[in-house]
């Protein structure tokens, strides 16, 4: 048989032309047997059997991957509810901890530092806007007195200190010519400030020798005193080197100008020791002011 298409000849035994692919016109059927067919058919089956097989396989990997996240969320809430935390410390090791952070020793240094650098700092920034004027119209004392004030603003305990910074052993007041600051760093540890400088003084004795006053108040108060104990003391000693003449000149006198004498001498005598008692008790006024300061 013949194709009717390209006219190719066509085989008894096929179904279409091999050339062209047209399918005979003789209504032969494909003789695909039933054994192929149930190959076929089977081999879908078994298909459709492994992509079961695969879902199952699947389904069991979700059901243990479940349960592996489970049983990490049981382990985590254990831990969490029954285990402390880490960072967790007993009273005792809280106790240890802030004595070793707080111990007395630790924060003195630390503040001392701290108050010497303020020091400094008074010091300089005071020097830098303060002019020194001799004469009693600006010195050391008011200079004393201004920085006193601005350490104790902050939180620095001062006192004011006379003396004289060139002698080292120890002085009296008529030694002293001079009036500086000593700032308490930390406790019983002074440190000098030369006010009219503007700088710390570390390795000068004299600057930590002399009369000290804990404020400005009591410091007036021993500049009053002391003012009235120099102009009392001075008249008294004149007064006692006039009446001691006057006695010379009594005691070399004859017995009728004794006699005359003799009443001007005891007026002399009573005031004398007028001034004297005037003297003695303005000096205990100003020995208290300097040993209490």
């Amino acid at each position: 048989m013949f194709c009717a298409k390209c006219g190719n000849e066509i085989d008894d035994d096929e179904c279409f032309c091999v050339k062209c692919g047209t399918q005979r016109k003789d209504g032969t059927k494909s003789n695909i047997s039933k054994s192929d067919n149930i190959v076929f058919n089977k081999y879908e089956h078994n298909e459709i059997d492994n992509k079961l097989f695969k879902n199952e396989e699947k389904s069991s990997s979700q059901h243990s991957l479940k349960s592996v996240i489970l049983l990490i969320i049981i382990v985590i809430t254990f831990f969490t509810l029954y285990m402390p935390p880490s960072d967790s410390i007993t009273d005792v090791d809280k106790s240890e901890y802030y004595t070793e952070t707080t111990s007395p020793d630790t924060y003195e240094q630390t503040q001392e530092q701290k108050n010497v650098q303020i020091c400094e700092q008074i010091a300089s920034d005071y020097y830098a806007t303060h002019t020194y004027t001799s004469d009693d119209v600006f010195d050391c004392d008011n200079m004393a007195q201004d920085i006193w004030n601005m350490l104790k603003t902050q939180g620095i305990n001062a006192e004011i200190i006379i003396g004289n910074v060139e002698i080292s052993e120890p002085i009296t007041l008529e030694d002293c010519n001079h009036a500086w600051i000593l700032a308490e760093v930390s406790p019983d540890v002074w440190m000098a400030i030369e006010g009219t400088g503007g700088y710390l003084v570390y390795d000068n004795e004299g600057y930590y020798k002399g009369f000290t006053f804990k404020d400005p108040k009591n410091y007036n108060e021993f500049l009053r005193v002391y003012g009235d104990y120099e102009y009392q003391y001075e008249g008294y000693e004149n007064y006692r080197l006039y009446y001691n003449e006057l006695v010379d000149k009594y005691n070399n006198a004859d017995y009728y100008s004794q006699l005359t004498m003799k009443s001007g001498l005891d007026v002399a005598r009573n005031t004398l020791e007028e001034k004297e008692r005037i003297y003695i008790q303005t000096k205990t006024h100003l020995d208290t002011l300097l040993e209490y300061g």
